[in-house]
């Protein structure tokens, strides 16, 4: 969100960025977002019984009659990436959908979960105005779902641009590590696939190159599998991989800038994706990506990459070894900038569309 409403401010004088928040948000999350109004209200409820009756509202006369004059009253045009509006309100939306893993019929999504995303999607389609996707990937996947929302669709690609100068040359003592070592920076869901980075690891760890590391960060829990967790760290107690996966958990943001910088490469063997944050940080730093050969990874197309499918544990492993023997970080650093040239000069046209829809809708 930093980076479009920063693109926006950028490309456009005419259309002027609000965040709107509930109170249970902590004024410091905003703190990144400079000379950006904040609005934080009551009317953005958290409970369970307040979303339900905004929620009837919409579904019963197209509009919730409360938070509709709190956007008005605060001169505010067009909702983005939040909620449906409802199909008579004044105010228009664009809804956000990260994915549809549900049609891939993946083992992680229980059929009551399936069951509320269809809900959720068949609500959210009827009351917004224009759909957003991640990627092209994700929108021939809406295709499959429903051709009117398929036609109703635009693309807006997240693109990630460093905020920091990445300078700290003592984040591997800060966090105990090892001075080589990979990243994998994804949160503990189940189908993020930690586990074959794991099996990868329990092999190496028999031979020569036992010494390699992988550096997990991200929130370690997935509500859906709350047993998940304790099957990773059951995993890596039985196989003695203590020092070779290091589990970080939540750090802050630059000290995850940082360590990708010095990181050896980042992987991703993801199962499942609407558009990795992750490799577009890893992308716009000019860093090598060891990805799972999803389609919205190839889409991505990192400039210094390697694909591997989602299962392939043996190819993974060589990828692991061939780079980490020849892991120079002088080299290294070479290797990035050239890579950050490559990258298309106008990057930043992402946004065209999205502006130009805006100003549509207006």
């Amino acid at each position: 969100m930093l980076n479009l409403i920063n693109q926006i401010k950028k490309q456009s004088k005419n259309i002027n960025p609000i965040i709107i928040s509930n109170f249970n948000q902590n004024k410091k999350n905003f703190s990144e977002f400079k000379n950006i109004k904040v609005i934080r209200s009551k009317v953005l409820n958290d409970n369970f019984y307040a979303r339900v009756f905004n929620k009837l509202q919409i579904i019963i006369f197209g509009k919730d009659f409360f938070f509709e004059k709190f956007l008005i009253k605060n001169q505010i045009d067009i909702l983005s990436h939040f909620f449906a509006t409802g199909r008579n309100s004044r105010i228009k939306s664009l809804f956000w959908f990260p994915d549809f893993q549900e049609i891939h019929d993946l083992k992680y999504i229980s059929l009551k979960r399936k069951i509320l995303r269809k809900i959720n999607f068949i609500y959210s389609v009827k009351n917004s105005t224009k759909i957003v996707l991640s990627s092209n990937t994700v929108k021939n996947d809406l295709k499959k779902i429903n051709t009117e929302a398929y036609k109703n669709a635009m693309v807006l690609k997240p693109f990630f641009v460093t905020p920091y100068k990445v300078n700290d040359k003592n984040i591997c003592k800060k966090y105990n590590l090892k001075s080589k070592f990979f990243l994998l920076p994804n949160q503990y869901w189940k189908h993020k696939n930690h586990i074959l980075v794991l099996k990868v690891l329990k092999a190496l760890s028999s031979d020569k190159f036992r010494d390699i590391q992988v550096v997990s960060t991200g929130y370690f829990n997935d509500y859906r599998f709350p047993n998940y967790k304790y099957e990773i760290s059951k995993f890596i107690k039985n196989n003695n991989l203590q020092n070779s996966y290091k589990v970080l958990g939540i750090i802050p943001y630059k000290d995850l800038m940082d360590l990708m910088y010095y990181s050896i490469a980042v992987i991703n063997p993801s199962k499942s994706e609407g558009w990795s944050s992750t490799v577009e940080q890893a992308k716009s730093m000019g860093k090598m990506v060891l990805l799972s050969d999803l389609k919205v990874h190839i889409e991505q197309s990192p400039f210094r990459k390697f694909y591997f499918s989602v299962n392939d544990e043996i190819s993974l492993k060589r990828k692991i070894i061939e780079v980490y023997k020849k892991f120079n970080f002088e080299t290294e650093k070479k290797k990035m900038k050239i890579a950050k040239k490559k990258l298309n000069k106008d990057k930043m046209n992402f946004i065209n569309d999205y502006i130009k829809e805006i100003n549509k809708l207006i």
